[in-house]
């Protein structure tokens, strides 16, 4: 069964870029904290016009890489 949004009956669509503001809000960390990820190569990023973003792609990247970093 699909979600759907409270004002209208289409369905809800998975996000697919985040700003680095709702990046940073969904994974709890501070700004200072993720730009420095995004420069040391550990967060992906791109750049689309004057406007950075974060893919769910990149996203689950981070998430895959955060893991197997624990499991060592």
């Amino acid at each position: 069964m699909s979600k759907t949004n409270a004002n209208h009956s289409l369905p809800e669509v998975e996000k697919q870029a985040f700003s680095i503001e709702e990046w940073r809000a969904r994974w709890g960390f501070g700004r200072n904290f993720t730009y420095d990820l995004i420069a040391s190569g550990k967060l992906k990023s791109t750049k689309l016009g004057r406007k950075r973003i974060i893919t769910a792609r990149q996203d689950r990247e981070f998430a895959d890489a955060i893991e197997a970093e624990a499991k060592q």
